[in-house]
């Protein structure tokens, strides 16, 4: 059954104050970008930025994970019809930028 809420996942950041009561929440849906969250660290010292889709980026691209995802499958939880069709062009275009005819770009 899909998610009734305006969103699919949240990002969630608990400060370590009084009773950590504090939170951060970044609710997104899947075609959203990842956002730019502020990490609490100890008290005096002043948040840090991080851009969590470039950090996801990152990851994937430093990783194994073209190669050991299976892009073949449907997702699991299922996607929404109109959701699963917006990813598999998403794979398909990221596919065909980096086809073996063409260079990776390296970091």
């Amino acid at each position: 059954m899909r998610n009734c809420a305006p969103f699919d996942s949240i990002v969630s950041f608990n400060r370590a104050v009084d009773d950590r009561s504090e939170f951060e929440l970044y609710p997104r849906t899947l075609r959203q970008r990842l956002p730019r969250v502020r990490i609490p660290l100890v008290h005096p010292d002043p948040d840090v930025v991080l851009d969590l889709h470039g950090a996801v980026e990152q990851t994937y691209d430093a990783g194994r994970y073209r190669e050991t995802l299976r892009y073949d499958r449907p997702c699991k939880p299922p996607l929404a019809p109109e959701d699963q069709k917006w990813a598999k062009e998403l794979i398909r275009r990221a596919f065909r930028k980096t086809s073996p005819n063409r260079k990776r770009r390296s970091r």
